[in-house]
């Protein structure tokens, strides 16, 4: 939020002028390919890309540029071998330079891992605000939601869990065959699970 130290007064409308004209002049940088200095590489794209910009916006990025890394000296970085999707760093790129993002059930997960990666917490905030709102977690989705959590060991928040558990405790049939390797690569869920609903220690042995 800008702010004006000044006795003079300023209108509301004025600085919500002056922060949008800031935005534009951000997105704007992105056609500017000559004042670019470094350039991301992910599968066959290629992104004309700043590093202050990138540092400024993401701790990822900070640290790869000014700790004594490979990379900070390098013209191009390729990560093909960080990243798994192809248009994972179109999310991010438009994140980073533009402020924008659509959050979707589809895209929702792909999402959280990415902010993990670049270190985005603002993006992580937004994710689990977005998992917490109206049914976004449901019977469709919801061991891939804490399988992710697990896959990325970032500590997941005690509301989403919550969430995921009490969509499970109440619909045994999602605890079936299919659950199976999920469960054996993240043994303590199966501990977590039982724990949340001893009932649920019949289901897990049931089935496995």
């Amino acid at each position: 939020m800008l702010s004006i130290d000044s006795n003079e007064y300023m209108s509301d409308n004025r600085i919500n002028n002056c922060e949008k004209k800031f935005l534009d002049d951000m997105k704007s940088i992105v056609n500017q390919i000559e004042t670019s200095d470094i350039v991301i590489r992910n599968c066959n794209q290629t992104y004309k890309c700043h590093r202050a910009i990138l540092s400024a916006r993401s701790s990822y990025f900070q640290t790869l540029f000014n700790w004594n890394f490979n990379d900070k000296f390098q013209n191009e970085i390729n990560l093909s071998s960080f990243l798994r999707n192809e248009n994972d760093f179109d999310l991010i790129y438009s994140y980073i330079y533009k402020a924008e993002i659509k959050l979707t059930l589809n895209n929702i997960l792909q999402y959280i891992e990415l902010s993990d990666k670049f270190l985005l917490d603002d993006l992580y905030e937004l994710c689990e605000q977005y998992l917490l709102n109206d049914n976004h977690i449901n019977e469709t989705n919801v061991w891939n939601i804490l399988d992710i959590y697990n896959t990325i060991g970032r500590k997941i928040s005690s509301n989403i869990q919550e969430k995921c558990f009490y969509i499970l405790k109440n619909n045994r049939h999602l605890i079936n065959e299919q659950c199976h390797d999920l469960l054996k690569r993240h043994p303590h869920l199966s501990v977590e699970l039982c724990y949340s609903d001893v009932a649920l220690v019949h289901t897990l042995l049931f089935h496995f």
